[in-house]
């Protein structure tokens, strides 16, 4: 992994201390794999306990992000942030839609 980043991003390698967030929510992991990223000079991150705080947004935004984004190829970071906008205004429409045909159902002015 180390001499892959090295040769795909090396910002990301060549930086006075590289970060490295092990997301690996296991409750244990071997020594080896805890100790070589040291051995490399990489600061390692925990993952985050889950927060229950994000759990609707896990479900409701990052289910339909996965849907929206799967087998897409992004060729630039243009490109990402294009596919990221889009997304995010076809979720709003979606809800803003949802919003009328329910307002309209019950009987209230659109």
């Amino acid at each position: 992994m180390h001499q892959k980043l090295s040769q795909k991003v090396p910002a990301l390698v060549n930086r006075k201390e590289p970060i490295l967030l092990n997301n690996n929510a296991k409750p244990h992991v071997s020594k080896r794999t805890v100790q070589k990223p040291r051995e490399l000079g990489y600061e390692t991150l925990s993952h985050p306990a889950y927060s229950p705080d994000i759990s609707s947004t896990d479900y409701h935004f990052f289910k339909h992000f996965n849907t929206f984004l799967r087998e897409k190829i992004f060729r630039n970071d243009e490109d990402t942030k294009t596919a990221f906008e889009v997304s995010s205004n076809l979720e709003a429409w979606i809800f803003m839609l949802m919003e009328s045909i329910s307002s309209y159902l019950v009987g209230n002015d659109v």
